[in-house]
């Protein structure tokens, strides 16, 4: 089976210096070599050019707040704040988190003398004579080992 070979026109596209243009049929054109699908320029992943429009022009343009999404869960309806505390009826250290407006603060300690020692520590220096010094101790385990290897 023979397929119809359409003609196709050029002259309106192409300047030929002959007439070789009526005799070009679209069976005879191989586009593939003009527009490659490789082609950066006919990406979407190129970056935008810089440009504007009008609000008119955008016809998604949100008219109510309704239309957003409250993915983060800020108020959506009135809350009823009347048990909260009122900012004038707190304390000064409420609001200023300054230690100084703290009442009724704590007495702390500067020496280790105002503190009750009610776990026994040592107040005073113990005499070690009555114990062996390291070096004393290695002494008597050398002289012990001699002993039981001899």
């Amino acid at each position: 089976m023979v397929s119809e070979r359409k003609e196709l026109d050029l002259r309106p596209y192409f300047a030929l210096k002959t007439d070789i243009a009526e005799f070009i049929t679209a069976d005879d054109i191989d586009l593939s070599s003009y527009v490659k699908t490789t082609d950066s320029r006919l990406s979407d992943a190129r970056t935008p050019k810089t440009h504007t429009h009008s609000k008119s022009q955008i016809t998604d343009f949100p008219t109510k707040v309704s239309a957003f999404t409250n993915d983060k869960g800020y108020l959506t309806q009135h809350q009823d704040i009347s048990g909260k505390a009122n900012v004038n009826d707190l304390a000064a250290i409420a609001t200023s988190g300054s230690y100084n407006d703290l009442s009724n603060k704590p007495t702390i300690p500067t020496k280790t003398s105002q503190l009750t020692n009610n776990s026994g520590f040592l107040t005073s220096h113990q005499s070690l004579s009555n114990y062996y010094t390291k070096a004393e101790i290695d002494n008597l385990i050398g002289d012990l080992e001699e002993d039981m290897l001899s």
